[in-house]
């Protein structure tokens, strides 16, 4: 039989250990799985990129996390941070550990920063909100250090957002998140409206606070083209699913999953002679699907891909392919390549 991915009691020394996490929204047509039993590892002072299109489960899968869902959403599984079961913590005990232990980067730092209140004073409030008796001159100092670290000049400090640029928004945004020294940080399209100057330089301030405060990170991104120089290990997600999963230089250099591989192929670099995509777009997950939730796009879909859903297999160390193309044990039927017409037929 393939060899499937082994879910292992052990005790873990990662970070953040995450066990079959599904997420579900409710919607006028029913529940809706957008994520749909994930799961890995994040070591210490570690990265880890999440990629995928949009709508694929990347920012959902983060915001679980912190429990930062709206209402009508429910959770079930595991996620093991340093001991504590995030998705069975109560409202209280989950914001004893926000700032302090977790944090989150948002995109579009303009979407969260008050614009009545000065940079200095968005500080002043987080560390007052978590830091108890901490005096002023304290909660000053923190603040001065935590700009200074991201290359904001404390004379900026009673500036107001919108007299910064949208790259030294993000500063503060990432500012705001390490002032608490948390273990992890979840950030979220940290530098989607960035241009790509700013970019690299919001990419490289990201692996240097890595490096200095040691702190675990999780990238989610659907820039393909910034995880292999940014992160450890990536996990690449379709439609709620973690399709391939391993370490980024493995996986880029050796995709095994036909989405990861149209992905990579889409990747815009100073070699690319002409435009590529993956036709088609993610299934809609409030209905029933049959196999594969990627058969109807695959350029390599099997007769078996219509009929049940792959298992993550494991094809090497420390790498898992959800894809029937990895199953050693197949019959010359189900390996039988499917045609378009029967594709559109059966999907």
């Amino acid at each position: 039989m393939h060899k499937q991915v082994q879910q292992t009691e052990q005790a873990s020394t990662a970070t953040l250990d995450v066990k079959n996490l599904r997420v579900w929204y409710g919607t006028a047509k029913g529940p809706v799985r957008a994520v749909d039993d994930v799961s890995f590892t994040l070591e210490p002072g570690k990265v880890l990129g999440l990629v995928g299109e949009s709508g694929c489960g990347k920012s959902t899968l983060g915001r679980s996390l912190l429990g930062l869902l709206p209402e009508g959403s429910a959770t079930a599984g595991n996620a093991d941070f340093n001991g504590k079961n995030l998705l069975k913590l109560d409202k209280g005990a989950r914001r004893g550990l926000l700032g302090q232990e977790l944090a989150m980067i948002f995109q579009e730092p303009m979407t969260r920063l008050n614009p009545l209140m000065k940079v200095g004073d968005h500080f002043k409030e987080l560390l007052r909100a978590h830091v108890r008796r901490i005096s002023g001159a304290e909660a000053h100092r923190r603040t001065l250090e935590a700009l200074r670290q991201v290359g904001i000049p404390a004379t900026r400090v009673n500036q107001y957002p919108h007299q910064f640029s949208g790259g030294m928004r993000q500063r503060i945004m990432i500012a705001l998140a390490i002032v608490l020294r948390p273990n992890l940080i979840i950030a979220d399209e940290p530098t989607t409206a960035l241009d790509v100057i700013v970019e690299g330089q919001i990419l490289a301030l990201l692996r240097r606070l890595k490096e200095q405060v040691g702190m675990s990170v999780i990238l989610v991104t659907h820039n393909l083209g910034i995880v292999v120089d940014n992160c450890d290990d990536i996990a690449v997600m379709y439609a709620g699913r973690i399709a391939e999963y391993g370490p980024s230089a493995d996986v880029f250099s050796n995709p095994r999953h036909p989405y990861t591989q149209g992905l990579l192929r889409s990747v815009i670099t100073a070699e690319t002679k002409s435009l590529e995509s993956i036709p088609g777009s993610p299934p809609d997950l409030s209905k029933s699907i049959r196999g594969c939730l990627f058969c109807g796009r695959c350029p390599k879909a099997m007769h078996v891909c219509t009929k049940r859903s792959p298992p993550e297999i494991s094809v090497g160390k420390e790498r898992r392919v959800a894809c029937w193309l990895e199953a050693p044990d197949l019959t010359a039927a189900d390996r039988q390549p499917i045609e378009r017409r029967e594709l559109e037929d059966a999907v």
